[in-house]
Parts: C-alpha cells; sequence; structure tokens
C-alpha cells in the first residue's frame, strides 16, 4: 500500500514484521494506520487489541505511537477522540509497568505533549477532553501541566462536566482545585470531588480512578462514578 498520507510518512521503512504485538508479528499494524487514516475509525479498535492489549504493552507499542500523534495533529482542532483514548491509555499503562517497552512507549507518547497542549485550546471540547486526558497520565510533568490544564477553567465555553474532568487531571497531579466542581444537583460533582480530594492527598487508588475515569469518559458525560469507585 502506498504512504500518501503525509501523517504517515515512512511508516512502510519500518520492519514491522520483525516487531511482535499481543498476537504476534506487528505487520498488520501500517495497514491499521492506513486505514485510520483514511477515515476508518474501526481501525482504533483493532489497535487497541493490537498494541495495548488487556493494559499491556509490546515492542510494537512504541512504534507505533509517534504515527498516533501525527494522525491525532492532523485532525486539527477536531481531534479524535478514539486516538486520544489510545494514547492515554498507553500513558496511563506505561506509569505502572516495568519493561523497557513500556518505558520506550512512555517517553514517546510524552514527545508529543506539544500536540495535546495544542489541544487544549481547541474550540472542539472533544479535542480538550482527549488532551486533558493524555496529559493527566504525566504526573511526573505536573510542573508543566497544571498552569495550561488549570487555564481550560477559565474558558467561557467549558461545561460543566469538562471542568469536573479538569479537576480530576489536576487532582493525579497532586492539586485539589475546588473551583472545578462548584455545586450542581448530580451526584457525580460530589463524587468527583471527594475523589479529586483523595488523589491530591496521595491516595494512589483514587489517581488510578481520576485517570480511568478521564480515558473513558473523553465522549461521555458520566451520570455518577459508581462503576469507577464501587
Amino acid at each position: 500500500m502506498s504512504t500518501e498520507q503525509p501523517s504517515l510518512a515512512g511508516v512502510d521503512d519500518i520492519d514491522w514484521h520483525k516487531l511482535q504485538h499481543a498476537y504476534g508479528s506487528a505487520d498488520d499494524v501500517p495497514d491499521q494506520l492506513h486505514r485510520l487514516a483514511e477515515g476508518d475509525d474501526s481501525s482504533i479498535g483493532d489497535l487497541f487489541g493490537n498494541i495495548y492489549h488487556q493494559g499491556s504493552l509490546f515492542e510494537a507499542t512504541a512504534y507505533t505511537v509517534p504515527f498516533l500523534w501525527r494522525l491525532l495533529a492532523a485532525q486539527g482542532e477536531i481531534g479524535h477522540s478514539g486516538i486520544a483514548a489510545l494514547l492515554s491509555a498507553i500513558a496511563e499503562a506505561s506509569g505502572s509497568q516495568r519493561s523497557g517497552w513500556a518505558e520506550k512507549s512512555r517517553e514517546e507518547v510524552w514527545k508529543g505533549a506539544g500536540v495535546a497542549l495544542k489541544l487544549l485550546s481547541s474550540s472542539d471540547e472533544r479535542a480538550r477532553r482527549g488532551a486533558a486526558s493524555i496529559l493527566a497520565c504525566f504526573t511526573e510533568y505536573a510542573d508543566q501541566l497544571t498552569i495550561p490544564l488549570r487555564g481550560g477553567l477559565r474558558r467561557p465555553d467549558c461545561s460543566q462536566y469538562e471542568r469536573a474532568r479538569i479537576g480530576l487531571a489536576l487532582a493525579a497531579m497532586g492539586e485539589f482545585n475546588d473551583e472545578a466542581f462548584g455545586a450542581h444537583d448530580s451526584a457525580f460533582f460530589a463524587e468527583a470531588k471527594d475523589l479529586a480530594e483523595r488523589a491530591a492527598a496521595g491516595n494512589t487508588d483514587a489517581v488510578d480512578t481520576c485517570l480511568s475515569v478521564l480515558i473513558e469518559t473523553i465522549e461521555t458525560d458520566p451520570e455518577d462514578l459508581s462503576n469507577w469507585t464501587g
């Protein structure tokens, strides 16, 4: 297949058949990336299954991440929630796994952080949600990320759910921001505030839950946190 998409330049120069993912040789990854570039969103599910399988990362994961960033950047202000979710999941998993490929995958996701920071200023809320989900996974860079994340709370188009999500992202980085939750009728906001307080205080389970909520609610507004907090 020809690499006509600029965002995939060089993808066919990689010896994918020598790389491994969850099901063996990664020689099917280039086709999945091409399909994604051409608008076939079903390929996101295939990529999830191959390079992030049940939370595990593989040799091919690190090689795939740069192309995911290019594809996300090519979406412009609209972003792509599926790509953002996959990058977020890889970043979240790489923070707890101790393997050379997990560390390399994490490095590759962080290299694209500039794209996520740019998307924080997008006019599209879904794009901003995806960006926040990715960045929240890099708690070690909190000193660089909390200010731009906090800036989202001042946007006039920031919805109540987006504000709460920003609050959870900040909490994962050790900062509790009461402004993010406000006073609302839905139980979700009280639950989110409680979760954020525990995460900001250093509760590792609460931090993990914050990241799970952020990754799984890029497109949806949860009614409560019972699915995550029990």
